[in-house]
């Protein structure tokens, strides 16, 4: 019956005129019904009513609808609420923080702690809300993907997610920016560079206001530029008359073009940002005294962006980013992606974009090692004003390094309960970085290692920490303990490092509770009492090495000792 309904409206728009005004009421009406099958039936309906069906006052009522709708969203809470579990209460979907970018992650997952898509699944209150914000955003995506009514629309989304915002409802603005059918809208908005230069106003004004929704527009208008260069490529290739090439040609140039503007808009907002600092009491402010800049405005340019400019603005931005709360292994993940993955645009410095993996990873170390040497100490001291903004810590290293350990070779991020497969990184990469790091990287800066705080022969204890994380997350990959064992640590004994740098012994006395199987001939043949030192500290070491046959009587001394 309701087809029937739809159905009959339709035709009484398209041949009947003097009703037709009436049944384009009813067919709004319906575009706003609770249902989901007459509300999509009706849109479906009225987004084939084009030309010479509807006058101006008839497209002036959808307009005006489609924005009292969306208007509505703010408006929309959460009607009951949780319940106190047997762990502990569960904290309010409703906050009453002032900044929306600290409540909301890409990924999906609050500053709370809990997953919002596994929330759904089971959270039949928040089922309702989702539908609610189905109902009133449904008809507002249709009419935008209508060319004459785009630009105005887009402007009044921004400003319905600003509204979320002011009045705290973030339960709201999260429902709304993972709607299914937002993400097809923009991609229709920017399906041509001359139609996406629309979305520049609304960035600009927007972007302190509205971080995620402008990071998604951003995000959408480069992998359209990816899409629309690849299938240029394909025709390229397949292509053997002059004049397609050069029309090919010159649409990449407009491309490029377009990618060039969009960046410096998005670098712009990235300088402009600030994200506020952690407010989970003094000891983690101490910690990270500055409150940094917002990556993720930058994310999607990493494979535009010449390849030197990535290396020293974009990764150390990153880099900074990803020891913020605000940012999740999601955010890094698609870092990652997009500087692996090149853009194939012709841009007019010809200069190399896109990085290798390993390349990527040594690079990271490397900022490391600069900021280190730049700052005159050693990595464990605090930094403070314009050091602590040029500041790259082992944490945000690590940080990168675990997500990239955890990509396949489809840069898709895997899980504990399902791990990459293909992993990105194999046991050559690896072992080639580690390589880079004893070799190449550390020779060359061992000539101000003792000045800059590095450590040991050159060596930085996040070289140290490189190696057993990644032994720790790839424990397949046994040659990468056998390479750890055969030259780093021999490389430390030789150089007596509990005497030159404790942080760096402690981290191979570490790696070597985790591999004590592989690492316990290395243990016996320290001094005397270095290993004892190291038994006093170390309980868990203690208690694997007098478990070893022969150890109790061949180290008597030792053990009368502790």
């Amino acid at each position: 019956l309701v087809r029937m309904g739809v159905l009959a409206l339709g035709y009484i728009v398209s041949e009947r005129r003097v009703y037709a005004a009436q049944a384009v009421s009813l067919l709004l009406h319906l575009a706003g019904h609770g249902r989901v099958l007459p509300r999509r039936l009706a849109i479906a309906k009225l987004a084939t009513l084009k030309g010479d069906l509807l006058t101006a006052s008839m497209e002036q009522a959808m307009v005006r609808t489609g924005m009292r709708l969306l208007a509505r969203v703010p408006l929309i809470r959460l009607l009951t609420k949780h319940e106190d579990t047997a762990d502990g209460a569960t904290p309010s979907l409703v906050s009453n923080g002032s900044n929306p970018d600290l409540m909301l992650t890409t990924s999906g997952t609050n500053v709370f702690g809990f997953d919002f898509n596994g929330l759904l699944a089971a959270d039949r209150p928040l089922q309702h809300v989702v539908a609610l914000v189905d109902r009133q955003v449904a008809l507002f995506l249709m009419l935008c993907a209508q060319k004459q009514h785009r630009k105005l629309l887009l402007e009044t989304l921004f400003e319905t997610f600003h509204s979320c915002c002011q009045q705290h409802n973030y339960l709201a603005a999260r429902v709304l920016l993972s709607n299914e059918f937002l993400e097809k809208m923009l991609r229709v908005v920017v399906a041509g560079p001359a139609v996406a230069l629309d979305i520049l106003p609304p960035i600009r004004s927007y972007a302190a206001s509205c971080p995620l929704l402008v990071q998604m527009c951003l995000r959408v208008s480069i992998q359209e530029v990816r899409h629309q260069a690849e299938l240029l490529r394909n025709s390229n290739a397949t292509s053997t008359t002059t004049s397609t090439t050069a029309a090919a040609q010159q649409q990449r140039e407009q491309l490029a073009s377009f990618s060039n503007v969009l960046y410096g808009a998005a670098k712009v907002q990235y300088e402009d940002s600030a994200l506020q600092r952690s407010q989970e009491g003094t000891a983690s402010v101490a910690s990270n005294p500055y409150n940094g800049l917002d990556a993720r405005f930058l994310v999607p340019f990493f494979g535009i962006m010449p390849r030197s400019e990535l290396k020293s603005f974009a990764i150390p931005a990153l880099l900074r980013f990803s020891t913020h709360k605000a940012c999740d292994e999601t955010d890094i993940a698609m870092a990652i992606r997009e500087a692996l993955t090149v853009v194939h645009v012709s841009f007019p410095d010809a200069e190399p974009r896109g990085i290798g993996p390993v390349e990527f990873l040594v690079q990271l170390h490397e900022l490391h090692l600069q900021s280190i040497s730049s700052s005159g100490g050693s990595s464990g001291g605090m930094l403070r004003g314009a050091a602590a903004a040029a500041a790259v810590s082992p944490t945000a290293v690590r940080n990168v390094l675990t997500v990239a350990l955890k990509l396949s070779q489809t840069l898709e991020l895997g899980t504990p309960q399902q791990p990459a497969q293909p992993p990105l990184l194999g046991s050559k990469d690896l072992l080639k970085l580690l390589q880079h790091l004893t070799r190449s990287l550390l020779s060359s800066s061992s000539s101000n290692a003792s000045s800059a705080g590095i450590g040991t022969g050159g060596m930085s204890p996040l070289t140290m920490d490189t190696a057993a994380l990644c032994c720790r997350l790839r424990p397949e990959l046994v040659g990468l303990v056998h390479y750890t064992v055969a030259t780093l640590l021999p490389k430390l004994q030789h150089e007596e490092a509990w005497r030159s740098d404790p942080y760096l012994w402690r981290s191979a006395l570490a790696f070597c509770e985790e591999h004590f199987f592989e690492t316990q001939s290395f243990l016996a043949q320290l001094p005397d009492r270095v290993l004892l030192l190291a038994l006093k500290e170390s309980r868990t070491l203690y208690e694997k090495f007098i478990a070893v046959p022969g150890a109790p009587s061949q180290f008597a001394h030792i053990f009368a000792s502790l």
